[in-house]
C-alpha cells in the first residue's frame, strides 16, 4: 500500500473529523480520528489547518477516506496528553516545544550605575529606586515649577478629558527646573539612550488617571523611525501601571514606586496599551505624583 503526501484543509478538534488534500491530484479525502496515528489510549492528536501528512487510502461507505494517518515530519503539530480519571487533569498536555517570541518579556534592572542586559524589542523593565527617595523629587520639582514665574493655569494642560494633566512645553517651564534636566541625564546614561522628546505628567491626587493607550511611534512613521523606547519615571504618591493586550483584553500591572522607572520597547508598545490605573473612590488618596515621560533611541535585538 503506497504512501499519499497531501495536507489538512480543516479539522473539527471537538467531533474528530476534517479533510485532507492530495498534493499531486487536489483531491479531497475525509479523515477521521480513529484513523490518526497516535490516538492510542493515553494520547489525543488534533490535526492543524495546514499540517503535512501521510496516509493511505480506503473507500468506507462509498467516501474515499485518508487511514493510517502519520506526521510528514518527526512529529504531529498538536498531541495533547488524555485524562486518566474523571475530574482528573493532567497538569501538563502540551509535549511540543514552543519556540515562539513572547508578547512580551519582564527584565528587572539590578544595577544603579547602567542597565547591563541585552534590550530586545519586547522588554519592559523595572527598575526600583533608580532616584534616592530621601532627595524628596516630587517636592523638589513642584518648588521649582512653582518659582518658575509661570502662570499655573498657562502651564499645567488638561490631557484626554480632565484625566490628569500635562506641562505645556511652549512655556519653557523646562529653563527654570533644572531637577528635571538631572533626571533625563541619569536615564539617558542608565539606559545609554538618545532621548529624543520628553513630558511632565501631574496627578493631583489618586483620582486622576491616565487610559490605556499607545505611544505616537506606534502609529506615526516618522515617530517610530526614532523612537523605539519609553522610560517612565514616578515621584510621589505610588501608582498602579497596567497594560492591557491589543487583541485580548488581557491586563498585567505593577506598582510605580517613588523613584522607581517602569520602560517598554518598540514591539510592546503596538502590542500592548498602556495606562495608570485610576483607583477606586473609596481609597482616595490626597497626595500628588509627578512622572517624567523620555521617548528616544536605543540599540535593541529585534524579535
Amino acid at each position: 500500500m503506497s504512501d499519499n503526501n497531501g495536507f489538512v484543509k480543516w479539522y473539527n478538534k471537538e467531533r474528530g473529523f476534517g479533510i485532507i488534500v492530495d498534493n499531486k491530484t487536489n483531491v479531497e479525502y475525509f479523515v477521521h480520528y480513529t484513523e490518526i496515528e497516535g490516538n492510542q489510549k493515553d494520547k489525543f492528536v488534533s490535526l492543524q489547518e495546514n499540517e503535512h501528512v501521510k496516509y493511505n487510502i480506503k473507500e468506507k461507505n462509498n467516501k474515499k477516506c485518508a487511514i493510517n494517518i502519520r506526521p510528514e515530519a518527526e512529529r504531529f503539530q498538536n498531541v495533547q496528553v488524555k485524562q486518566f480519571k474523571k475530574n482528573h487533569v493532567r497538569n501538563t498536555t502540551e509535549f511540543t516545544p514552543s519556540h515562539d517570541n513572547p508578547d512580551m518579556r519582564i527584565m528587572v534592572g539590578d544595577s544603579f550605575e547602567s542597565y547591563n542586559y541585552p534590550v530586545t524589542s519586547r522588554d519592559i523593565i523595572i527598575v526600583k529606586n533608580l532616584f534616592d527617595k530621601t532627595e524628596d523629587i516630587y517636592n523638589k520639582l513642584k518648588t521649582e515649577i512653582h518659582n518658575s514665574g509661570l502662570k499655573q493655569d498657562n502651564l499645567w494642560k488638561s490631557w484626554h478629558g480632565d484625566t490628569h494633566f500635562i506641562a505645556d512645553d511652549h512655556q519653557n517651564w523646562k529653563d527654570s527646573c533644572p531637577t528635571f534636566q538631572n533626571i533625563l541625564t541619569k536615564i539617558s546614561e542608565y539606559f545609554n539612550m538618545d532621548i529624543k522628546a520628553t513630558r511632565l505628567n501631574h496627578y493631583n491626587n489618586s483620582r486622576e488617571w491616565k487610559p490605556f493607550h499607545h505611544d505616537a511611534a506606534a502609529v506615526k512613521k516618522d515617530k517610530a523611525k526614532t523612537q523605539n523606547f519609553t522610560v517612565a519615571v514616578s515621584f510621589g504618591l505610588e501608582r498602579e501601571v497596567a497594560f492591557q493586550h491589543a487583541k485580548n483584553g488581557t491586563i498585567i500591572s505593577v506598582p510605580a514606586e517613588n523613584g522607581s522607572v517602569y520602560v517598554f520597547s518598540k514591539d510592546v508598545n503596538i502590542i500592548w496599551k498602556h495606562g495608570i490605573r485610576q483607583m477606586k473612590e473609596e481609597d482616595f488618596i490626597d497626595q500628588g505624583r509627578f512622572s517624567v515621560i523620555a521617548w528616544g533611541w536605543r540599540e535593541m535585538i529585534d524579535l
